[in-house]
């Protein structure tokens, strides 16, 4: 190219300038990438009511596996673009008092069906003693979606478990499967962006590897922290840690 790109940032060392540029790109490719995916799963959709009585066993096969790669590729944008949104600092985490138990059953009702879909059992355990954490409950419901759905990824059979423990400054969040577990070697870089573990040779990896790095991402704008239990051998368990009202810090 002889000629510099005009809608660039100048080279002033202007971060504010940089900032504002990668958001309109993250914001533009969003939508020219989504806009025309919706159009299709729309269209499958439609195409699958409409004829759904006509089609061959080896047709509607074709159409499931349309679904499962559209919405496969939806999800992998999504979590791309939202890790660009934490990082560019365009989300907003506004906190306020949460219910730990009044929270867990908006978990327990959110990620049920999922769970039982693959024939798991799914229990969520509330405090004993309720208690309050400062935090957004959007947020971390997305939290908990990353976290669930690697257990149930990576869980042929047993339980996922949600379990919660009360500290003096913090609330552990506890989830548990019983599935394929993590390798030390993989332990140490999880949640690091693109990793995949896949222990499964037989299975291709599955999504960005980006899930692990938004859910860390969300915690520590929480100022929480989230790690695996190296102890556990039953399978996977992750914890992450969310401030009680009373330890809170000023937004």
């Amino acid at each position: 190219m002889n000629r510099q790109d005009q809608s660039l940032p100048k080279k002033s060392g202007n971060f504010e300038d940089l900032q504002k540029f990668q958001a309109k790109l993250v914001s533009r490719l969003s939508s020219e990438l989504n806009t025309p995916l919706s159009i299709i799963r729309e269209g499958l959709d439609l195409l699958s009511e409409e004829i759904q009585d006509q089609l061959k066993e080896k047709d509607k096969k074709l159409l499931n596996v349309l679904h499962e790669n559209v919405n496969r590729l939806t999800n992998g944008l999504n979590h791309f673009f939202e890790l660009c949104r934490i990082e560019a600092g365009q989300m907003d985490f506004k906190r306020k008092s949460l219910d730990v138990n009044e929270f867990l059953k908006e978990v327990e009702k959110e990620f049920e069906k999922v769970v039982k879909a693959r024939k798991l059992r799914w229990q969520v355990r509330p405090l004993p003693k309720n208690a309050l954490i400062y935090g957004n409950a959007q947020y971390l419901l997305e939290v908990f979606k990353h976290l669930v759905d690697n257990a149930v990824k990576f869980t042929e059979k047993g339980a996922v478990e949600v379990t919660v423990k009360d500290d003096p400054k913090h609330v552990e969040f506890i989830i548990s499967d019983t599935g394929m577990g993590i390798s030390e070697e993989h332990r140490l870089k999880v949640f690091d962006k693109f990793e995949q573990h896949w222990p499964d040779p037989n299975r291709p990896p599955e999504g960005l590897g980006l899930g692990l790095t938004i859910a860390k991402a969300i915690v520590n704008h929480h100022q929480g922290r989230i790690w695996i239990d190296e102890k556990y051998q039953k399978g996977t368990r992750v914890i992450f840690t969310i401030p009680k009202l009373a330890s809170k810090s000023t937004p």
